[in-house]
């Protein structure tokens, strides 16, 4: 975990490019032009931030989910989906919900809204 660093090193690239190669060989003759990091956002219970913000007409969270982001899209997607349809969820997504974070700031709220 390297925290708010962004920055990218050779050593690092060079381990994705050797890991990606063994997995698709034809890859082994590209040519890397430019890279960038970004940043894992997570949340302190280590849980994703799905579903209905309270107070906000319309608005619907799917964040937070730091390293399972790429291994969850599919259900978050399937969720959302539901969320947007009004149909019924195929889990309770109650655990997921902001809410479960009482101690947000108005700062914070106000933030968001306005970023």
């Amino acid at each position: 975990d390297k925290g708010f660093d962004t920055s990218i090193t050779y050593p690092e690239i060079n381990g994705l490019v050797r890991g990606a190669v063994r997995c698709l060989p034809e890859l082994s003759n590209i040519n890397i032009k430019r890279c960038w990091a970004g940043l894992r956002p997570g949340t302190p219970d280590e849980l994703p931030i799905l579903g209905p913000e309270d107070g906000i007409e319309g608005y619907l969270n799917a964040c937070g989910h730091f390293r399972t982001g790429m291994l969850t899209s599919a259900i978050t997607g399937v969720l959302l989906n539901g969320l947007v349809r009004g149909e019924p969820l195929p889990l309770d997504i109650t655990p997921f919900l902001a809410s479960r974070f009482p101690n947000r700031s108005e700062k914070t709220m106000d933030f968001a809204l306005h970023a």
